[in-house]
């Protein structure tokens, strides 16, 4: 008799010790999936805000608004600021003259397509067709020590393009966006520059100065590379 109670005590903790390591197991490998972050979640946002921080590179400080048009469609505004030579120095000519970057604009307005089944606008693949302009703004200044005679003038450079795009919108969390894209297309470009032209004067010995405007037309290839980080909600 003894035995048998002894025998049913042993069983029962064994049993018992048991379920608690196979629940202990469970719990961990919970915890570790929650570290893990879903690329793959759907939402269903009709707006998302964006802001593109690759394109500060080229002078362009450009936010996008994109609005749910439908199931699969979604039709994104994008508006900002531009610098003419905001990532690097411009200087020519032993810093005798120099190109000073001024505040321009970008505009862009591009429809987008959703066409995976199962996932709606605002989510995962998309082509989109963008249309857009810019322009680029700065200040040709002549150093007064080597051109005194000659004055400051306005450059613009101004680009008009047609792009397709493909990319791919993930949400790393219910309101937040990761954006991947690149495009393909063509540009119109129209460029108003100076420069300065010196010319030999044998009765004086010297160099007399002129500043020449040089303007340039030209229609050329557009690829583009980006990736925009949003914030959605619904309505």
């Amino acid at each position: 008799m003894k035995k048998s109670i002894l025998f049913t005590t042993l069983f029962v903790f064994a049993l018992s010790v048991a379920n608690a390591q196979e629940t202990v197991y469970i719990v961990k490998d919970k915890k570790s999936r929650t570290k893990n972050i879903n690329t793959d979640r759907i939402v269903e946002h009709m707006n998302v805000i964006k802001f593109d921080p690759l394109q500060t590179v080229v002078g362009e400080v450009k936010f996008s608004y994109e609005r749910v048009l439908s199931e699969k469609t979604s039709l994104e505004v994008s508006l900002g600021p531009t610098l003419d030579g905001i990532s690097s120095f411009r200087a020519f000519d032993n810093y005798s003259y120099a190109l000073e970057g001024k505040l321009g604009m970008v505009a862009e307005l591009g429809y987008r397509f959703y066409p995976l089944d199962d996932n709606p606008a605002l989510n995962r693949l998309y082509i989109s067709p963008v249309v857009g302009w810019k322009i680029y703004n700065s200040t040709f200044n002549p150093d007064d020590t080597y051109y005194p005679n000659v004055e400051s003038q306005n450059s613009t450079r101004q680009r008009g393009y047609f792009t397709f795009n493909v990319g791919i919108q993930s949400w790393l969390a219910k309101s937040f966006s990761i954006d991947y894209y690149a495009g393909f297309g063509l540009a119109m470009i129209n460029e108003n520059n100076y420069f300065v032209n010196q010319i030999y004067n044998p009765e004086t010995g010297g160099y007399d100065q002129q500043i020449i405007n040089n303007k340039f037309n030209a229609n050329v290839f557009q690829f583009k590379l980006g990736i925009k980080v949003g914030i959605g909600w619904t309505e």
